[in-house]
């Protein structure tokens, strides 16, 4: 069951950039990468942040909807999951990015990040958002509020695929109820810290519901 509620989920994901608070996030991380950089997208989803950055990006994604949707905007991908083991050698990578991902491991966080960590080679940059709130009013709120007319209609056209998108997530969320984590900023400084980085910056975005850190390996 949870395995295809995610491929499910795949299908839906592409609607989620039409929230311009996601656009801007994914957006943002992709232009503070290095353009000569190596880069693993851990929990690549559709791929979108190959589309911002000439940097060399690789993703990574649990959902075999999303990956190939992926392949075709990022420089490759692979199955699999960074709590099971991520399939590239030790310190492969310039930078790792790792974008809504860790919630929704649960309690695998830990060994998440430690593979995050194994990847990345030394000076190399981790640029890791996550949830701190599951409110997502405010996201509702941020988008409505920047959007252009246009956007909001394209947003009304779209709430077809919205609503099946949430209706998936609360099918999932019952069925994984022990898989979400929302970590406080403190927590999640120190789940970073705990796995060998060293954090440089911690900044509020994706409407405040988010922290994105930025952390290097050292």
């Amino acid at each position: 069951m949870k395995k295809s509620l995610w491929e499910v989920q795949g299908w839906l994901y592409e609607t989620m950039f039409l929230l311009k608070p996601h656009a801007a996030l994914v957006t943002g991380v992709a232009r503070r990468l290095n353009p000569s950089a190596s880069v693993l997208d851990a929990g690549c989803g559709t791929g979108r942040l190959g589309m911002d950055t000439p940097a060399h990006v690789v993703g990574v994604d649990f959902s075999s909807t999303m990956l190939r949707k992926a392949a075709s905007r990022l420089d490759g991908v692979a199955q699999g999951s960074v709590v099971d083991g991520l399939p590239f050698a030790d310190e492969s990578f310039d930078a790792v990015t790792n974008i809504n991902v860790l919630y929704a491991i649960g309690e695998g966080y830990p060994r998440a990040l430690a593979e995050m960590y194994r990847v990345t080679k030394f000076g190399g940059v981790l640029y890791l958002a996550n949830p701190v709130s599951e409110d997502l009013l405010p996201l509702v709120r941020e988008h409505f509020r920047t959007s252009s007319w246009r956007e909001i209609v394209r947003s009304i056209a779209s709430l077809p695929r919205f609503i099946a998108w949430m209706v998936n997530l609360a099918i999932r969320s019952r069925y994984t109820e022990s898989d979400f984590l929302y970590l406080e900023e403190a927590d999640l400084v120190k789940a970073i810290e705990d796995a060998g980085f060293a954090v440089e910056s911690i900044e509020p975005t994706y409407a405040g519901i988010d922290r994105l850190v930025v952390a290097r390996k050292e």
